[in-house]
């Protein structure tokens, strides 16, 4: 995501299209390690590494909430029916 290479700082921009493209397994495994470097980027030093790093976190979150959100809506709603028989 981020790389210091001496003093050059360099950010590769997050591209939704990959992710978009894999099963379930792998799309949850892209955006939790987008959001851990987004995490390492937030604890950085550097102000821009910070700003965009609290961009990313938002973004990965709300595809989170878009591809996941719904099916752990469903897996609760269905655990609520199985306790009422």
């Amino acid at each position: 995501m981020w790389q210091t290479n001496g003093n050059i700082f360099e950010m590769k921009r997050f591209d939704i299209r990959k992710i978009r493209k894999l099963g379930a397994r792998e799309r949850y495994g892209e955006l939790y390690f987008h959001w851990r470097e987004a995490e390492q980027m937030i604890a950085s030093n550097f102000p821009d590494a910070k700003r965009y790093g609290r961009r990313l976190k938002r973004r990965v979150e709300r595809l989170y909430a878009q591809w996941f959100g719904s099916l752990g809506q469903d897996l609760q709603s269905s655990r609520r029916r199985l306790l009422e028989i």
